[in-house]
């Protein structure tokens, strides 16, 4: 079984690392809906990145692919083993667990309200629990043989997920992206990338959503863009 680590930086002087205000500012892959690393709350300054040093470390079993999010002093992460876990930002102890979810490769999503985290399995199932105690909120099954290699964005009262094929490409599915209802994970509204919902196009990225609330997202074979607004 492979193991992998999850390691938890801090300044030698103690307390709560710069790039972590009390009210969590990173609940999304890179930051932000703009996907640009730079997030209003995260503050961490060269300086201060070169005076890091080791504060906790945990266990989980596989390869972490995506990133952790962090949210009200929790950072919860997601395992190649199919696991997604629940640790205090500050000590490292362990809060929940979830195993068996199917492999991951994408990093969580924590919603606007940050009461509940969405994670996306490469089994085509897209998981809702609430943040705080990790209770199964929804399960979303996505088409036959879809593989959901994007990270979910929680964008309003709606998250979006990009649906691909599986590794290889066997068997070819339609690229699209999904529009679930955030409370229920009930399927709002369905948009292929190519005419007729034909195979192909899987979109493999995480979408981004400017100010306006148009979404953009990269696809691949052949490679085209998909853009959608969201208001």
């Amino acid at each position: 079984m492979v193991l992998a680590l999850l390691v938890a930086c801090q300044p030698p002087n103690g307390g709560p690392p710069a790039s972590q205000p009390a009210t969590g500012a990173w609940s999304m892959f890179r930051g932000d809906l703009a996907r640009d690393g730079h997030p209003g709350g995260a503050t961490l300054s060269p300086a201060g990145s070169a005076r890091l040093a080791l504060s906790w470390r945990g266990q989980l079993d596989g390869a972490i692919d995506g990133t952790p999010v962090v949210a009200r002093g929790i950072v919860i992460v997601s395992s190649a083993g199919g696991t997604l876990t629940a640790f205090d930002a500050l000590t490292g102890r362990m809060i929940w667990s979830k195993h068996d979810l199917g492999a991951i490769s994408s990093s969580p999503a924590v919603d606007g309200n940050q009461s509940r985290v969405f994670v996306g399995t490469l089994t085509g199932r897209l998981y809702a629990f609430g943040l705080l105690r990790g209770e199964p909120i929804w399960q979303w099954t996505g088409p036959p043989d879809s593989a959901l290699w994007a990270s979910p964005v929680a964008y309003r009262d709606e998250v979006i997920i990009g649906i691909a094929s599986p590794y290889g490409d066997v068997p070819l599915v339609a690229g699209r992206l999904v529009g679930l209802d955030a409370s229920t994970g009930q399927a709002r509204w369905t948009r292929c990338v190519r005419a007729g919902c034909e195979p192909g196009d899987g979109l493999w990225s995480t979408l981004a959503i400017d100010s306006h609330g148009v979404a953009f997202v990269g696809s691949a074979t052949p490679m085209t863009a998909c853009s959608r607004s969201t208001h």
